[in-house]
């Protein structure tokens, strides 16, 4: 299974014919590779396909209609269902996870729902819908509830379930590239990128023009070998639609 290191060096050594050190450098080259792994993540996380996936917990105590969620690597929400880990026999209910403005205008109960489950339940979780959402331009995520728990009820813990989505922000040069069997066609599209910037003889232009040609007919050739596999991976598991986007919100 190759790092992305050694994906870093398989673009100079063998798709870009070892170009002169930092033609392109190796930081120009670390952000295109990441940024083409990154696409395809994000091709993987349009499909109706839950492929990778995170968990966190969301606790709403009396009288809090909203909570930060503390996992920023989310992409998009799947599922939310309350939790007692305390009580064995706890009957775990799916919450509608509706957009911020139908949370509003899609509930007709009372704001303060505290009493009016917990006969039916026997549970402390009084929310109905959930909407989750950014705000305030700095990339958190929010989580509100209706009903709001009541003024004196106990703190109500549910669990999200998330498409896990920020893969380049945390990878490093040890790293293994995720969807590593596509590894080289992240190679050769980060290489078609970085080929106007490959040099190989400092005092010779035409002869780099020329390089770069011959180059980008071979990388066209493996594009057309390497690409249309994954395509048709992707195509393979798309669903009928995507719920919830964040572009959507």
């Amino acid at each position: 299974m190759a790092s992305l290191d050694q994906h870093l060096a398989n673009i100079r050594q063998v798709w870009l014919d070892e170009p002169l050190p930092q033609r392109p450098g190796l930081r120009y080259l670390w952000t295109l590779l990441l940024a083409e792994v990154q696409n395809a993540f994000n091709q993987m996380t349009d499909t109706g396909q839950n492929w990778r996936t995170g968990e966190t917990t969301l606790e709403f105590g009396p009288s809090q209609e909203e909570v930060q969620i503390p996992d920023s690597g989310m992409s998009k929400p799947l599922v939310v269902y309350t939790m007692d880990e305390a009580n064995p026999h706890h009957y775990e209910r799916v919450v509608d996870i509706v957009s911020r403005q139908n949370l509003i205008t899609g509930y007709y109960g009372n704001r303060d729902g505290g009493g009016n489950l917990m006969p039916y339940f026997d549970s402390y979780h009084t929310a109905q819908k959930i909407a989750i959402y950014q705000k305030d331009g700095a990339g958190d995520w929010y989580a509100s509830v209706r009903p709001v728990p009541a003024s004196d009820a106990p703190s109500a813990v549910y669990k999200l379930i998330f498409a896990d989505g920020a893969w380049a922000e945390n990878a490093q040069l040890g790293s293994s590239v995720a969807l590593t069997e596509y590894g080289q066609l992240f190679e050769v599209r980060a290489a078609t990128l970085a080929l106007s910037q490959a040099v190989w003889w400092a005092d010779d232009e035409e002869k780099n023009a020329a390089k770069r040609k011959e180059k980008l007919s071979l990388l066209a050739l493996a594009e057309s070998r390497y690409g249309p596999n994954f395509d048709r991976f992707v195509t393979s598991l798309s669903g009928h639609k995507v719920s919830f986007r964040r572009s959507n919100w």
